[in-house]
């Protein structure tokens, strides 16, 4: 009880110390950008060559990554659906 208490208050209270981190990069006078779609796709193009070449090499990379590909797939439903689009 006393792990689930712990990792809910954090996860909570990140999230809720999220607009006050922001609020001061951006008066430390850093300006965070937003990734383009292309520049992402580009990303996730070379990410996927590392885990496959990893894969090839490694046994347990291979299963681990093939788990956090399978949670992947069943969690995109949630993080679909489960916010309002950004402007709200």
């Amino acid at each position: 009880m006393s792990c689930k208490a712990a990792t809910l208050y954090t996860l909570s209270e990140t999230e809720f110390l999220q607009g006050k981190a922001i609020k001061a990069i951006n008066e430390a006078g850093a300006s965070p950008i937003q990734l383009s779609e292309n520049d992402l796709t580009k990303l996730k193009e070379i990410t996927d060559q590392v885990l496959s070449k990893n894969s090839e090499n490694s046994a347990a990379f291979a299963r681990v990554l093939r788990s956090q590909v399978e949670f992947s797939e069943s969690y995109k439903k949630w993080s679909q659906q489960g916010y309002l689009p950004n402007k709200y």
